[in-house]
C-alpha cells in the first residue's frame, strides 16, 4: 500500500525520479523514468483520466478533455499534496536505496472497483504494482505533471488544466 510519493526532476540525469514509500511491508523505491518512457506513461494517464471521468470513446475530444479536467480538479483537491522540497532523502532512508531505471509502466482500472493500478517494471527483480484509490491516482498525476513543467520536456500533458473559462460560453437564451 502506498504511504507516500515524492516526484522530482533530476536535471543532471535528465530523468524524473519517483520516491515511492510503501507500507505493509515497509519498502522504499527510487524509480527513474526517462523522457521517452514518461511520454508513453502520459498517453496512458490521459486515457485513465478520461475513463475515471466516465467519458466514452464516442464523446467529442474537446468535451472528453473538459470533463476529464473538471473531474481531475475535483478529485485531486481531495488529496493532501505537499510540493515542498523539505522531503530530503536523509529523513526517509531513501538515500541508501539504489535507483532503478523503469523499463515499462502500465496503468489501468481494477475490474469492477473504483481503484487503479500503476505497475512499474525494471531490468531486475519483481515489478512494483501500486493499487490506488481514484483520488490518490489524481494526486499522483498532479505531482507528475508539476515536475514535468519543471523539466520543460515539452511533452503533451493530460487535459487537467484545459477547462474553458466562463467567458468562452455563450448564453443559450
Amino acid at each position: 500500500m502506498l504511504d507516500r510519493l515524492r516526484v522530482r526532476y533530476l536535471p543532471g540525469e535528465d530523468r524524473l525520479e519517483l520516491g515511492v514509500f510503501v507500507k505493509e511491508p515497509t519498502r522504499t523505491f527510487r524509480l527513474h523514468l526517462t523522457r521517452r518512457l514518461t511520454h508513453l506513461w502520459l498517453q496512458q494517464l490521459t486515457r485513465v483520466l478520461e475513463a475515471s471521468a466516465g467519458t466514452t470513446p464516442g464523446t467529442p475530444a474537446a468535451l472528453r478533455g473538459a470533463v476529464a479536467a473538471t473531474n481531475h480538479e475535483a478529485l485531486a483537491a481531495k488529496v493532501a499534496l505537499s510540493r515542498s522540497a523539505a522531503d530530503a532523502d536523509t529523513d526517509t532512508g531513501e538515500a541508501e536505496v539504489m535507483p532503478k531505471l523503469v523499463t515499462r509502466v502500465d496503468c489501468g482500472k481494477v475490474h469492477n472497483q473504483q481503484r487503479w493500478v500503476v505497475r512499474f517494471e525494471f531490468g531486475e527483480g519483481d515489478p512494483l504494482s501500486l493499487t490506488l484509490a481514484r483520488e490518490t491516482l489524481h494526486g499522483v498525476i498532479e505531482l507528475v505533471v508539476g515536475q514535468l513543467q519543471v523539466a520543460d520536456w515539452r511533452l503533451p500533458l493530460p487535459p487537467i488544466r484545459d477547462v474553458p473559462s466562463e467567458g468562452t460560453f455563450r448564453p443559450m437564451h
